[in-house]
């Protein structure tokens, strides 16, 4: 498999010196960059041109579900991972916006004792509690790129 172009987002300025150390640690994987807000997934997705995007959820002016279903209207396709945690309130803004999902089970845990994830069915979108240790974030990844083949 190719290395993964990897384009993340967060607000948090630890949650995004985090998520640059673990990429930027393992070889298959390349960081184009990481930025702190919706708008600029936008922006740079369109520039940098990333195989998938690992994003918050709740950030400001643009969160990253809206950010990556307006990547959606306008025909970007990549498979894309919401790292959250606040799950409940995601669920709930997707019923709000009646966006079916299905909540799924992987056979490995993605980070301690988090195996749950959400999958927003022909969108190529996937949500997942914040793994804090991210220990099986990149075999997720990795179950993620294959099905997108």
């Amino acid at each position: 498999m190719d290395k993964c172009n990897i384009l993340g987002a967060d607000d948090e300025p630890e949650r995004r010196r985090m998520l640059e150390e673990v990429i930027r640690a393992n070889d298959n994987y390349r960081l184009l960059g990481i930025v702190n807000d919706g708008e600029h997934v936008l922006s740079q997705t369109a520039l940098s041109k990333p195989d998938l995007i690992l994003t918050d959820y709740l950030m400001e002016p643009i969160d990253g579900l809206t950010a990556l279903l307006t990547l959606r209207r306008i025909g970007i396709t990549t498979p894309d991972i919401i790292l959250t945690g606040t799950m409940e309130m995601l669920q709930e803004n997707l019923n709000t916006l009646e966006i079916g999902f299905e909540k799924k089970e992987t056979d490995f845990e993605i980070g301690p004792n988090v195996r749950s994830y959400i999958e927003l069915p022909k969108r190529g979108i996937y949500a997942i509690g914040k793994p804090y240790k991210m220990t099986g974030l990149f075999e997720f990844i990795d179950k993620i790129r294959h099905k997108h083949r």
